[in-house]
């Protein structure tokens, strides 16, 4: 974690031209300045020239959109569509089935109940990233799903003991994703494909250690993410790598 001690920041004016994609700078009293750093953006530009100024992130949705952040992204039904703001290149995901059945989730909404047996749907969007999250509730709950996929995705599971595995392959633009537990579960369990910008922000989400499991008929491959653990299996641990952080000068990480 980060921490700079501030004063308290209430009452301060913010100097707007000092804003950097993480950071916030501050006038105080007696000529002093406050520096306040996320490890994350904070701000988004549309472009991202060099001359266009920082603007805040804000996650509200309007018209089923997302427009003031480092993406902007598109409800309709099923489909979600992301537009990096920085790169230009569109991404989208569809949920196809759950339980090989297929279903229509309604218009405008991003939280849903009980669209498949003890399975609830909910769309995720936070400054950096977009996360499709299916929730299982119970062991009743159907393990697979498909989705129609463009661009890239990262998909994990866990419970609140932690992560766990899951199957998951992606044939002619059509992921499919299997939880296949090692251990006992303990629901629900929040499966996520999830979306992320990349670029500037900090980030360990390339942090994996890849497995590949061969038999006569299939290859699975799987990706150990940080903090997994299984003792009934040969490779265990794993370690995080942080791309491209930039520490403020004076900063200090404790």
């Amino acid at each position: 974690m980060m921490k700079l001690n501030p004063p308290k920041l209430n009452g301060t004016t913010e100097i707007v031209s000092q804003r950097a994609e993480n950071s916030k700078t501050f006038n105080l009293d007696y000529g002093k300045r406050a520096l306040e750093v996320h490890i994350g953006a904070i701000h988004y530009k549309n472009d991202y020239t060099p001359d266009e100024p920082w603007k805040d992130i804000d996650l509200t949705w309007k018209d089923n959109k997302i427009t003031k952040a480092p993406y902007e992204l598109t409800l309709e039904d099923n489909k979600i569509t992301i537009k990096n703001k920085k790169s230009d290149e569109i991404s989208t995901i569809e949920l196809l089935e759950i339980g090989g059945e297929s279903l229509v989730l309604a218009s405008g909404m991003v939280s849903f109940k009980n669209v498949a047996l003890d399975t609830d749907i909910e769309i995720v969007v936070e400054n950096s990233r977009v996360r499709f999250v299916r929730i299982l509730k119970s062991d009743k709950s159907p393990k697979e799903a498909k989705f129609k996929i463009t661009g890239n995705f990262r998909v994990q599971a866990s419970d609140v003991d932690g992560n766990i595995p899951i199957e998951s392959s992606l044939v002619d633009g059509i992921l499919t994703e299997t939880l296949k537990p090692d251990r006992p579960v303990k629901y629900p369990v929040r499966i996520d494909p999830t979306w992320q910008v990349g670029g500037d922000e900090g980030s360990t989400d390339d942090c994996t250690r890849n497995t590949v499991t061969t038999d006569f008929f299939s290859t699975t491959y799987s990706a150990l993410y940080l903090g997994y653990s299984s003792p009934s299996y040969p490779s265990r641990g794993s370690a995080a790598r942080f791309l491209n952080v930039a520490i403020p000068t004076g900063s200090t990480i404790v």
